[in-house]
C-alpha cells in the first residue's frame, strides 16, 4: 500500500514539473500580439528595434548585408502591436522577419526574377549495349576489304529518338544554338500620340450652358479660349432686366472626372421706370456694376455634358439717379430692395446703403449651379512606329 501512494506522489510531482517548465516557457517566450509604444516620428532602425527589445522581450538578429542601422523611418505616435510594426517595417524597408522563439530575424527581402526561368531540357541517356550482344562479324565493305565493322543483330531493338513536346518549345523559343530566330519579326510596337502631355494650357476648350444663381434662374454662358485661361460671357434674363456679364476663367484638374473651375466677370446693370406722377413724370434709374468670382466643382457626366456647383463672391456699387441727376433715395433700406433692389442676396456680408446717400456698396456670397455642354478640341489620334525598330 505504501509502494502504490509513492508511486502516485511520483506522478503528481512529474505532472506539477511537466506544468511548472510550460509556464516558465510560455512566459518566457513573448507573443507578438504585444503592444510597442513608438513616441518620435523619425527614430533610427537601430533604436526601433532597442525600442521593441525593452518593451515585449524579443531578441533581434541580424542577418542580412543590406540592413541600414543608421537609416531612419518615419512612423505616427501611438500604439502599434508587434506583427502590425513588422509588417510597416517590411513595407517602408523591404526587410524579411522571421520569428523563431524570442528571437526574430532579420533577413534581406528577396527578389522575384522577373522573367521565368527557362524549362529544363530532357536528354535521352546513352545507348549501352551489352558486350554480349556484339557480334565482331566482319561485314563487306564497298570501298575497303579490310574494314571491319561491328554488325548489331536484326532482332535487337534500335532506340529511336523522342521529341518531347517541352523539348520542342524550347528549342522554338530559346536561341539554344546560337542562331537567329527564323520565325516571322515582331510587329512594331504602337505609340499613341493622346499620350504626349498637352501644353501647360490644356488645348482649346469650348464650353457653353446653363446656371442659376441669386439673381437670375435664366443664366446662359459661352467659354472660348484654352482650358487654362478661357474668355467667358453670360447673359442674365431677370423680368426686365437683361445683364450681360464679360470676364476669364480656368480650369484646373483635380482627378479623372472632376475639376475646380475658377471665374472673375464684370457687368453693369440697370432698372429704370417712370413714377405716376399727376403734376409731373419722374424718371428714377438705379444702376450698379458688379464684380462677381466663383469657384465651381466640375463632375463630368460624360465626354460632352458636365454639371457644375459652387459658391460665388459679389460686389454691387449702387447709384440712385431722378431725372438723370445723382440724389439720394430717401426710402428705407428694406422699401428700396422692394422697390429697386437689383439683387437678393442669400449671405449679406456688407451694406452701405444709407437713405441720405446717392452711392452705396453691397457685399455677399451667393450659390451657383448648372449644366455645361463642352467640346474639347482633341489632336487628331495618329499610330507611329517605335523608333526602335528603325535601328
Amino acid at each position: 500500500m505504501q509502494s502504490v501512494l509513492t508511486r502516485k506522489r511520483q506522478w503528481i510531482l512529474l505532472l506539477l514539473y511537466c506544468w511548472a517548465s510550460l509556464q516558465a516557457t510560455a512566459q518566457t517566450v513573448p507573443h507578438v500580439a504585444k503592444n510597442v509604444i513608438i513616441d518620435d516620428t523619425c527614430v533610427r532602425f537601430d533604436d526601433l528595434l532597442e525600442d521593441i527589445q525593452e518593451q515585449t522581450g524579443f531578441l533581434f538578429s541580424i542577418d542580412t548585408r543590406r540592413f541600414p542601422p543608421g537609416a531612419t523611418i518615419r512612423l505616427q505616435r501611438g500604439r502599434y502591436k508587434v506583427q502590425k510594426l513588422l509588417q510597416l517595417l517590411h513595407h517602408k524597408a523591404g526587410m524579411d522577419f522571421q520569428t523563431v522563439g524570442n528571437h526574430i530575424v532579420v533577413t534581406d527581402n528577396p527578389k522575384t526574377s522577373r522573367r521565368p526561368s527557362p524549362r529544363s531540357i530532357r536528354q535521352q541517356p546513352p545507348v549501352i549495349i551489352p558486350l554480349e550482344k556484339i557480334q565482331t562479324a566482319v561485314l563487306p565493305a564497298m570501298s575497303s576489304p579490310e574494314l571491319s565493322l561491328p554488325r548489331i543483330p536484326a532482332h535487337y531493338p534500335v532506340p529511336q529518338k523522342q521529341h518531347l513536346p517541352d523539348t520542342i518549345l524550347i528549342r522554338a523559343d530559346t536561341a539554344i544554338t546560337g542562331r537567329g530566330n527564323h520565325g516571322s519579326p515582331p510587329a512594331p510596337a504602337a505609340t499613341n500620340k493622346r499620350n504626349i502631355p498637352l501644353p501647360p494650357m490644356g488645348g482649346l476648350y469650348f464650353g457653353a450652358g446653363w446656371n442659376i444663381d441669386d439673381f437670375s434662374f435664366i443664366n446662359l454662358f459661352a467659354a472660348a479660349g484654352y482650358k487654362r485661361l478661357h474668355l467667358t460671357a453670360a447673359v442674365a434674363l431677370k423680368q426686365e432686366v437683361a445683364m450681360v456679364r464679360l470676364g476669364a476663367g480656368t480650369q484646373v484638374p483635380l482627378s479623372d472626372n472632376t475639376d475646380l473651375s475658377a471665374s472673375i466677370l464684370l457687368s453693369r446693370l440697370s432698372r429704370s421706370f417712370t413714377t405716376p406722377d399727376t403734376i409731373k413724370n419722374t424718371k428714377v434709374a438705379v444702376t450698379g456694376n458688379w464684380i462677381q468670382t466663383n469657384a465651381t466643382i466640375v463632375r463630368r457626366l460624360t465626354s460632352r455634358l458636365s454639371i457644375q456647383a459652387g459658391i460665388t463672391f459679389n460686389m454691387l456699387f449702387r447709384r440712385y439717379y431722378e431725372n438723370d441727376k445723382m440724389t439720394a433715395p430717401m426710402l428705407e433700406k428694406e422699401a428700396f430692395i422692394h422697390t429697386y433692389g437689383l439683387v437678393a442676396p442669400l449671405l449679406n456680408l456688407h451694406d452701405s446703403y444709407h437713405p441720405q446717400r446717392a452711392t452705396s456698396t453691397a457685399i455677399w456670397i451667393g450659390i451657383q449651379a448648372g449644366i455645361i455642354y463642352r467640346i474639347d478640341f482633341k489632336r487628331k489620334k495618329t499610330r507611329l512606329n517605335c523608333p526602335m525598330h528603325h535601328l
